[in-house]
C-alpha cells in the first residue's frame, strides 16, 4: 500500500503531468493557451512540475462567466496551466477515491454517466411507487471546507495527509482568498469529482 507521500510524488512525476497535459488538451487542440503551452512544452512541464515539489502553484488565473443550464451559475474556468495540474492530481488520486465511491454515483466516472443513471432509474422506477425528485440550492457555494476535509480524512485514510495538508486544500485556500467566496469553485475538475465521492 502506497503512503499518502507517495501519492504527492506521484502527481509531481514528470509523467503523469505529461498526461494531465493530453488529458487536459482533449478536444481543445486549436485553442490558443493550448497551442502557447505546446510551444513550450518541456518547458512548461519543468515548470508546474518544480512547483508541485515546491507545494507553491501558481493558480488562482481565473476566468468568469455565467451560464443558464438550467438556472444562473457562476463558473470559474481555471487558466490551462492549472487545468493541467487538477488532472495531474485526479490521475493519481482518483483510483482511491474511486474505491470509497457508492454504484449509484453515475457523474464524471469512468464506465458510468447520464445513460447508466437513466437506466438505472427505470429500474428504481419499476420496484417502487414513490419517489424524490429534488435540487440541493447553491450546493457549491454552501460546502464548507473544513467539514469537507475532515471527511476526506475520516473516510479515506491513505490519502488524508495528501488531501488535509496537501495540494488540493492549497488550491480551495487560494481561490477563497482571491474571491472572498467559501466555497468550491464550479469548473474545477477536482472540486466536482470530489463532490461526487464525499
Amino acid at each position: 500500500m502506497k503512503s499518502a507521500g507517495d501519492l504527492y510524488r506521484q502527481i509531481a512525476d514528470r509523467d503523469n503531468i505529461r498526461l494531465a497535459f493530453l488529458k487536459a488538451a482533449r478536444g481543445k487542440q486549436a485553442r490558443r493557451d493550448v497551442i502557447d503551452f505546446r510551444a513550450d512544452f518541456e518547458e512548461n512541464i519543468k515548470k508546474l512540475h518544480a512547483q508541485l515539489e515546491e507545494r507553491n502553484p501558481d493558480i488562482g488565473h481565473y476566468r468568469y462567466f455565467q451560464v443558464f443550464d438550467p438556472k444562473k451559475r457562476l463558473i470559474c474556468a481555471a487558466s490551462f496551466p492549472e487545468r493541467v495540474l487538477h488532472h495531474a492530481i485526479m490521475n493519481v488520486c482518483e483510483p482511491v477515491l474511486e474505491s470509497y465511491a457508492i454504484d449509484d454515483s453515475y457523474a464524471c466516472r469512468k464506465g458510468k454517466g447520464g445513460q447508466k443513471a437513466i437506466l438505472r432509474a427505470k429500474e428504481f422506477a419499476g420496484r417502487f411507487d414513490w419517489f424524490l425528485k429534488l435540487d440541493i440550492r447553491k450546493y457549491f457555494d454552501s460546502i464548507d471546507h473544513a467539514i469537507l476535509f475532515a471527511a476526506l480524512v475520516r473516510s479515506c485514510s491513505l490519502i488524508n495527509h495528501a488531501f488535509a495538508n496537501g495540494i488540493i486544500p492549497f488550491t480551495v485556500k487560494r481561490f477563497r482568498l482571491m474571491t472572498e467566496r467559501l466555497h468550491f469553485s464550479i469548473g474545477n475538475l477536482y472540486a466536482f469529482r470530489i463532490m461526487v465521492y464525499v
